[in-house]
C-alpha cells in the first residue's frame, strides 16, 4: 500500500452549494469525504471521495468528533 499524501486544498464557499462535498456520517474521526457535488468548488479542486480532512484553516481537526468538525468548517467559512 502506498503512503498517504497530505495535500493543502483551498476551497472558496459557493453560496448555492457550499463547498460541494459531503462527509461520511460517522460519530468521530476520521472525517472522510464520501461525495463530491457537481459544479462545486470541491469538484473544481483536487478533492476526491475518500479524502480525509485533517485541518480546517490551519486548525487540526483530525481528533474532533464529526459534529465538531462540521462546526469548524461552517465557522471558518463564515469568518474568511
Amino acid at each position: 500500500m502506498a503512503a498517504a499524501e497530505e495535500l493543502k486544498v483551498v476551497l472558496r464557499r459557493n453560496e448555492h452549494s457550499g463547498f460541494g462535498f459531503s462527509l461520511l456520517g460517522t460519530t468521530g474521526p476520521p472525517h472522510v469525504i464520501y461525495e463530491i457535488h457537481e459544479n462545486s468548488p470541491a469538484a473544481d479542486s483536487a478533492v476526491e471521495a475518500g479524502d480525509i480532512i485533517l485541518k480546517v484553516n490551519g486548525t487540526d481537526v483530525h481528533r474532533y468528533t464529526t459534529k465538531e468538525g462540521k462546526s469548524a468548517i461552517r465557522l471558518f467559512s463564515l469568518k474568511y
